[in-house]
């Protein structure tokens, strides 16, 4: 389990988990608030949003250290807003460009 958060620098920015199965209700201050005796977070929780503001039941929060990361995965199954939250560590995710597999000029535009 990684979890690390990294800046497209490759800069350490802190330990991510992933949560699945919140509430439409949820704001990035009520999560704040319920994942803050965890430990210390860095900046603030991020939620997937529909047009209408919405929550879309999933989340990021990036914790300061990979012990507080690894208290909020272990919470795992926890309620929040009467459902059951998912909690794992977040998976890196590629920023950038991805690189080409192609061999250098042997790519044919479109027609």
């Amino acid at each position: 389990m990684s979890g690390e958060a990294r800046s497209a620098t490759g800069a350490l920015e802190g330990y991510e988990i992933f949560i699945k199965y919140l509430p439409a209700t949820a704001t990035e201050a009520s999560l704040g608030t319920f994942f803050a005796e965890v430990g210390p977070i860095v900046g603030e929780p991020r939620l997937l949003k529909s047009g209408d503001g919405k929550c879309k039941g999933v989340g990021w929060i990036t914790f300061a250290t990979r012990e507080a990361m690894q208290a909020a995965v272990d919470w795992n199954g926890c309620s929040f807003g009467g459902r059951h939250l998912q909690i794992s560590a977040a998976k890196a995710m590629h920023t950038g460009f991805r690189p080409s597999l192609q061999a250098a000029g042997t790519h044919t535009p479109a027609m």
